[in-house]
């Protein structure tokens, strides 16, 4: 289809692409899960099971079951097929969890394989490392790494920006990653092409910490989508900026990990 010009309509029901992204076990998914706007589909990408959290979510009635639907990943040709061809009619959510897991475990094993098949064909024998050239990753493969993911994060970003759904997806954190030399942290991506272009696809990118009283983990965590102490992490974010009565726009930092409250933050609501 030829692109055209066409009016801007419903500003007040826009889609968000949200990346959160912090430490393992401090509440990324738990929270997504009970505070994204419902129904909520989750395309499960990690080794767990995410319905251990459901469970729990369910029974403390936090949630319905049937706020719920998941799909767990296969391969990368059925996510892209997948997130292309379904539109996501019957959900207000899409949870993508992890974007870290998908790059580092089942996305580079596809691509070490693949890489691996094709080196004993052009050998015609194997060469007896099997275990090592089954892992090895060359550079043309974190380049295929890299743009693959690129294929998966552009669909999510489209069921945002043109189905008007809010897209969350987690990843683990990465200390001074080496593909952004001006953040002391920021989320743990691999390959270059990917890590020059994220951030354009997210309307917010926001780091998660647990708090902690007396030595104890408090619930909710907190998420920062700006960085008023200039700590260096990875942030980002689109939409209202709400201020104090003293006119500081600190209401960004270390805010309650609510999606709720986030998305209406956004909005100026």
């Amino acid at each position: 289809m030829p692109m055209q010009l066409k009016p801007i309509e419903d500003l007040d029901s826009p889609g968000s692409m949200i990346l959160e992204w912090g430490p393992t076990k401090s509440g990324k998914t738990a929270n997504a899960l009970i505070s994204a706007p419902k129904p909520l589909a989750i395309i499960n990408v990690e080794g767990r099971d995410v319905r251990l959290n459901l469970k729990w979510i369910i029974e403390k009635g936090l949630c319905k079951k049937s706020d719920f639907m998941k799909v767990d990943y296969s391969d990368i040709g059925d996510c892209v097929e997948f997130l292309s061809t379904s539109t996501f009619d019957d959900f207000s959510s899409i949870l993508f969890d992890s974007v870290t897991y998908l790059m580092q475990v089942p996305l580079s094993e596809e691509l070490a394989m693949q890489a691996w098949e094709e080196r004993e064909k052009k050998k015609g024998e194997s060469s007896g490392k099997v275990l090592v050239g089954q892992t090895k990753m060359s550079a043309e493969a974190y380049g295929a790494l890299s743009k693959q993911t690129i294929r998966i994060f552009k669909r999510l970003a489209d069921l945002s920006k043109i189905h008007g759904k809010t897209v969350i997806c987690t990843a683990r954190d990465d200390t001074k990653p080496n593909w952004d030399n001006e953040s002391s942290g920021g989320p743990l991506f691999e390959g270059n092409a990917f890590n020059k272009v994220f951030d354009g696809m997210c309307d917010a990118i926001g780091y998660v910490e647990l708090r902690y009283e007396k030595g104890k983990p408090v619930w909710p965590p907190r998420i920062s989508f700006d960085d008023p102490e200039r700590r260096g992490f990875k942030c980002g974010w689109t939409g209202s900026r709400p201020v104090d009565k003293d006119g500081n726009d600190k209401a960004l930092y270390r805010m309650p990990l609510d999606f709720e409250l986030i998305l209406r933050t956004m909005r100026g609501e």
